[in-house]
């Protein structure tokens, strides 16, 4: 078996070095935003945006360790279909240049080592996997298709025989699609099997994601097998924050379940204090809700919890939230605006991994019950079914 080795600068932890970007923008006269999120983080939460003027950005980034981050159109985000562009924060000047989601394979990385490394990675995978051919075919079917339905002569038996007929020609793309999605796949499992650099791990993450998100893979992929490439093989790259993400997701895997114990963890109160969640489950029944400012579903399961709370408090339970936010202030306006009565902790820019130890990940939040003892009583409930919980658990005791 053949591993690809690290360079061994990029197993270190040197002091504070500068990735300046530097990007052209081709076919989007229109697009004025780009977001910038690390890899594997939420879109709608992201690091910072970036203006495009003029066909052009530029934009630093420090980094301790080289970390893999990904930009997206902010307006093909917002349209709900995106194809981020990945790319490594090293030392040096990284040129970029970028396209409309349709041409995404006509991206380039060049001007640094290992962004160079996964430009021609890029290359050998389009080249190998020309997913964008059946794309566009079926894309320009799709259309043909919708304008058909729409003719006037739509009722017309040619035009009702050349309908059904593109249909089934769809059909036949779209099964091709899933065959080469296939290829692709083993593809990557088998790369990972035989690396243990930056590109093999974020293959190897985007492998888990899909065990974890129980996608239908086309293929039989054994966890055990990538969990053992992780442990092993991938070791070498354990002060990565990509490595560090995946490890505390697997650990949240295991112990986030009914009956499990709470992972505790650090957050900071509104005023700055650092707390561990331990210091909130102390003999009662608590809810933790999760929420964050920006997240309005989380925000509208916190008022419903008020007055829930207010019901049963006499009777022992206690709520604590914590918000996931890139400032306090943000936090501090919504928990004041919605009216939320108890403690509130804030994990500022994932600093804690909050969200992956317990399998939210990016999700805007949600809401975990613990017993006297810490114990994971059930979580992604429903206020009214809580309160039937509450209810029956109180009655009981």
């Amino acid at each position: 078996m053949i591993i690809f080795v690290l360079p061994s600068y990029c197993l270190t932890n040197p002091t504070l070095d500068v990735c300046q970007v530097v990007g052209t923008v081709y076919d989007r006269p229109y697009s004025t935003e780009l977001i910038l999120i690390r890899s594997g983080e939420d879109e709608r939460f992201p690091i910072q945006t970036i203006k495009i003027a003029d066909g052009s950005f530029s934009f630093e980034m420090e980094a301790q360790d080289i970390e893999w981050y990904e930009l997206v159109f902010s307006d093909e985000f917002e349209n709900g279909a995106a194809k981020p562009i990945s790319f490594l924060a090293e030392p040096g000047v990284l040129l970029m240049e970028l396209y409309p989601m349709n041409f995404h394979r006509k991206n380039k990385l060049k001007g640094t080592p290992s962004n160079e490394e996964l430009d021609r990675y890029n290359q050998v995978v389009d080249e190998k996997f020309p997913f964008w051919k059946l794309e566009d075919s079926i894309r320009a079917t799709e259309i043909l298709i919708d304008s058909l339905r729409k003719s006037t002569e739509a009722d017309s038996p040619d035009n009702e025989r050349f309908l059904l007929n593109r249909i089934a020609y769809l059909d036949t793309l779209e099964q091709a699609y899933e065959e080469m999605y296939s290829y692709y796949l083993t593809h990557m499992y088998e790369e990972v099997q035989s690396r243990n650099d930056l590109i093999g791990l974020l293959k190897l993450s985007n492998l888990f994601n899909l065990l974890n998100g129980k996608h239908r893979s086309g293929i039989n992929i054994d966890f055990s097998k990538l969990k053992s490439l992780f442990d092993k093989q991938y070791i070498v790259l354990s002060n990565n924050y990509l490595y560090k993400n995946m490890e505390t997701s697997l650990i949240a895997d295991e112990e986030i379940a009914k009956g499990e114990m709470f992972i505790d963890f650090e957050a900071v109160d509104f005023a700055g204090r650092e707390h561990l969640l331990s210091q909130f489950i102390n003999g009662k029944i608590t809810i933790v809700h999760f929420w964050g400012s920006w997240c309005l579903p989380c925000r509208k399961k916190g008022i419903e919890l008020i007055t829930l709370y207010n019901d049963f408090r006499e009777k022992g339970l206690s709520v604590v939230g914590v918000a996931r936010e890139r400032s306090l202030r943000d936090a501090i306006v919504a928990a004041n605006s919605d009216g939320y009565p108890w403690s509130n902790l804030v994990e500022l820019n994932d600093k804690h991994r909050i969200w992956r130890k317990y399998k939210m990940q990016n999700s805007g939040g949600d809401i975990f019950v613990f017993d006297e003892e810490g114990k994971i009583i059930t979580y992604s409930i429903s206020v009214d079914n809580l309160r039937d919980l509450l209810t029956n658990y109180f009655e009981n005791i």
